[in-house]
């Protein structure tokens, strides 16, 4: 053995390993005093038995000496090694077992005996077998007459240890690694987990578009989308593969079959692929059936596929000739993205990967690098959870008017000031315990100064709106930690109390220093190694708390020590994913907060995609497209809903109102597009779709929805006129009133089609059904038609104002300019023309007749940007909030209290 060897096994040790034995036979080392005659018995010995390892001690045997107290050994002999094997697996000690070269004899002759010295070795393993109820893989009395029989043929070299742990009660999976140099290398005992640093879909209809932005993968034979997705395999190119599993998010579940196949050319990226361009498609990798059921993993076994491809880029493509769509979070979701765990060669393969729900890892970047300090182990959680800020930005104190929220990177700093906010939504935690709360920070400029982590109590700021000028209040430090000057490494904080404290609940928190030796991490708005809070809930044992430590970026943020045969199943749910809507808490008695997204105007294109996108990301409780939904760019009907449900989720409640293109066509008919989207929030008084209410919360309601229809047409109903006196118009009015009558604090009212805008258009809906809305003073009207944005003053009809007419403009009707972004509560009437879902934008005349009731404007003309409006809703105000998903710049915000 070469003696430089050595310090590799000691080094394993020194990481917390128990014992470790070196092997001649185990990855790429070699030997050549092992004739081919004695390696064949030695093939034959663990075939009889299935006692594995690559070969026996022969050499060099290091383990813990205080262990040895716990280890009853009975031979003195050769045969001592097979049985500290053996026991030592039996006893759950932690192993490893490490490659050695073997060089020729410098001097004398093998003297060693087959038979001889060979029977001792089985007599070992069946006695230790019988004595410590140890099952083989084959029945021992079998074993003892075939071993018996074919004692000539027993291979000297022979160890004991289980080759498939999941086969043999009260041992854990064998650990292996490749030889280190010193004690960091030991990290990769630990799985590599790392997510696609390209994934995008394609899409057969759409063959010029690109969806590399989006939170979902899909594969679906009709409309035909097929998914890719590239592996950077290169950081393991000087290790092997014993186990790869790619693991899916599943947030829609199929019955269909479904086929995994390798891509040679990796030179494709998310941001271009195209059905046009897309990369052939190769040989067969996987194929597999993913289950109906929704919100869980699917793990599917490719290890044959990566081991090949170990030390260079990996490229696979998903495709199904099943019209059962199955979809899954791709590398821009929040949380749960796609991801490839690999077992670096010789650790033992976990139980075939068959769709499961194993707690959800914290994933971190694709290359491995050492922690400087390793993490202490703790017993694993029984549910571990991974979430992205919500919001999150930096402000600027020599800039104390800009807002910086759409940066890719959060900063720290004394001179210039530079102070960071992020925002968690933990309400989906609301009654679980949590043993281990984590902020992970992966740093693009170290700083050796120190930052202070504070608790921030006021939830309201949001990343698109926060500057110097207006930041909330910093409350107490919740920690400190010295982040060190080392680039691209992950820094974590123990933040366990905060959280739990917080559960249930919105959390924000700011970073500040008084160091000038600023400190910079990525914000959620980067494109990978994104802040991230990592909450494990349940009970569990929890090793010694470390100061902020250097993680491994792909390695497994805490090594845990459990076998990776015997994972333990999470005994809680894990929090629901990002797709389904955010659990409500038990509302108070002045009801629950929440939120929701409008849109008109949408059609199915890779500006819808990216509003559906970002609508997904804004936590929302239910999203209301108003109208004009498919423009046929997709069909049927059904098509459009699944271009939908693929963005914002299949369960997620999209709550449809009408407009001029499926009323009674040309783009589809209504009744198909509502019984492809039905209601999924309940409790829905009128025609759903059409001209209906409701009050949400259904419980306590803090606001009463009410979606009309006026000016549309539907086949056998004719066109639905809200003049006054009408039924339609009674219906509203009564809506309105019933509400008012009930104490529901606000009343919001959508429609498709307008009456006044930045168009030289007609008043379609008529004056009458405006007005009433003036004059009841509805909190907020929504309207589309127009392909633009813009937000009024505050109307109401009072002294010198009877009536709002369009077509000109009365500064008696206006209450309040709203030019700060606030309104008064129940002074007047806010309407919104939000039409700018995806479809093209049109310009906005602001020279128009109607143009003094406007207070802020979007359009073609003046920073095109498409996207839609999220309101917040509580006991004491209604705001709203412009969220771009693709095009300009634009923003805008609002308050009414």
């Amino acid at each position: 053995m070469n003696p430089d060897e050595i310090p590799a096994i000691v080094a394993f040790l020194e990481s917390g390993l128990d014992y470790v034995r070196s092997s001649r036979k185990y990855w790429r080392r070699v030997t050549v005093d092992l004739i081919s005659f004695r390696a064949l018995r030695n093939r034959v010995f663990r075939r009889l038995t299935n006692f594995y390892a690559q070969d026996r001690l022969y050499g060099l045997v290091l383990w813990l000496v205080w262990l040895s107290a716990g280890v009853d050994l009975r031979w003195s002999g050769f045969e001592i090694e097979t049985e500290i094997s053996i026991k030592a697996h039996h006893a759950g000690l932690q192993t490893a077992e490490i490659p050695r070269s073997e060089s020729a004899r410098h001097n004398g002759a093998n003297n060693l005996s087959a038979f001889k010295d060979g029977w001792p070795i089985l007599r070992t393993i069946l006695q230790a077998a019988a004595n410590d109820s140890v099952p083989t893989y084959s029945h021992l009395g079998a074993v003892a007459i075939i071993g018996l029989g074919l004692g000539l043929l027993l291979a000297l070299g022979a160890i004991a240890s289980p080759q498939d742990a999941t086969g043999v009660a009260g041992l854990g999976a064998i650990l292996t690694a490749v030889p280190a140099a010193d004690p960091a290398a030991a990290a990769v005992l630990s799985p590599v987990t790392m997510n696609p640093i390209d994934d995008a879909y394609v899409a057969g209809e759409l063959p010029n578009d690109n969806f590399g932005s989006d939170i979902l993968l899909d594969a679906d034979a009709s409309p035909v989308r097929e998914s890719y997705l590239k592996f950077d395999l290169r950081p393991l190119a000087s290790q092997g593969v014993s186990q790869a599993t790619l693991r899916m998010y599943v947030t829609n579940g199929s019955g269909g079959a479904f086929e995994l196949r390798d891509v040679s050319d990796s030179s494709w990226t998310e941001a271009s692929i195209t059905f046009n361009n897309k990369p052939a498609k190769g040989n067969l990798i996987a194929g597999f059936t993913p289950g109906t059921t929704t919100g869980r993993w699917l793990q599917v076994d490719i290890t044959s596929a990566a081991a090949s491809k170990a030390g260079s880029f990996m490229s696979a493509a998903l495709q199904t000739l099943s019209t059962d769509a199955l979809e899954f979070n791709s590398s821009e979701a929040a949380a749960n993205r796609v991801e490839l765990v690999i077992q670096p060669l010789g650790d033992t393969p976990g139980p075939s990967a068959t769709p499961t729900s194993p707690p959800v890892t914290p994933t971190g970047v694709a290359t491995p690098t050492p922690s400087a300090a390793p993490t202490s182990a703790a017993t694993a959680a029984l549910g571990t959870t991974t979430l992205n800020a919500i919001e999150d930005a930096y402000v600027a104190g020599d800039l104390p008017a800009d807002n910086f929220g759409s940066d890719p990177s959060l900063s720290v700093d004394a001179s210039p000031v530079r102070e960071s906010y992020l925002k968690f939504d933990l309400r989906p935690f609301a009654g679980q315990g949590v043993s281990k709360g984590t902020l992970r920070m992966f740093v693009t400029n170290g700083s050796g100064g120190v930052v202070n982590l504070k608790a921030v109590s006021d939830n309201t700021w949001t990343e698109a709106a926060i500057t110097f000028a207006n930041e909330p209040a910093r409350g107490a430090t919740m920690a400190t930690f010295t982040p060190g000057a080392t680039l691209n490494v992950w820094v974590q904080v123990d933040l366990t109390s905060a959280i739990a404290g917080k559960t249930g609940s919105l959390m924000s928190m700011a970073l500040d220093s008084a160091s000038s030796d600023g400190f910079a991490f990525n914000s959620s708005e980067a494109s990978s190694g994104r802040a991230e809070l990592v909450i494990q809930t349940g009970s569990q044992t929890v090793g010694p708390s470390a100061s902020p430590t250097r993680t491994p970026t792909a390695v497994t943020a805490t090594p845990t020590r459990s076998p990776a045969a015997t994972a333990t199943r999470t005994a809680t749910p894990t929090p629901t994913p990002a797709r389904t809507p955010t659990p409500t808490p038990t509302p108070a008695a002045t009801g629950t907060p929440f939120s929701f997204g409008v849109a008109g105007d949408l059609g199915a294109n890779s500006n819808t995609s990216a509003v559906f996108n970002a609508a997904h990301s804004a936590g929302l409780n239910f999203f209301l497209p108003i109208g004009d939904f498919s423009y046929n760019e997709v069909t049927p009907e059904s098509s459009w809903c699944n271009f939908v449900k693929q963005r914002l989720g299949s369960s997620f409640p999209v709550e449809l109102v009408s407009g001029n293109h499926e009323d009674d066509g040309p783009d589809g008919q209504i009744a198909k597009f509502a019984a492809c989207l039905p209601d999924q929030i309940g409790g829905v008084s009128g025609s759903y779709s059409k001209e209906y209410y409701f009050d949400y919360p259904s419980s306590r309601p803090l606001a009463r929805l009410i979606n009309i229809s006026p000016n549309l047409s539907f086949p056998g109903q004719g066109t639905y006129s809200y003049t006054a006196g009408s039924s339609h118009y009674n219906w509203t009015a009564n809506a309105i009133d019933q509400a008012r009558a009930r104490g529901i604090k606000w009343v919001i009212v959508s429609m498709h089609e307008y009456c006044i805008t930045l168009v030289s258009a007609s008043c379609s809906i008529g004056p009458d059904i405006m007005n009433l809305l003036i004059n009841k003073k509805v909190d907020l009207v929504f309207q589309a038609h127009d392909h633009a944005f813009n937000r009024s003053k505050q109307l109401a009809l009072r002294t010198g104002c009877s009536r709002v007419n369009a077509g000109s403009y009365d500064s008696d009707c206006v209450v309040d300019t709203g030019s700060d972004g606030t309104y008064g509560k129940g002074a007047g009437t806010v309407i919104m023309t939000l039409g700018v879902g995806g479809k093209g934008i049109n310009s906005v005349d602001t020279h128009d007749a109607e143009a003094g009731y406007f207070t802020r404007w979007m359009g073609s003309n003046a920073n095109p940007t498409y996207g839609f409006v999220k309101i917040s809703v509580t006991s004491t105000s209604l705001s709203g909030r412009f969220v771009r998903g693709a095009g300009g710049t634009f923003t805008d915000s609002f308050a009414i209290q």
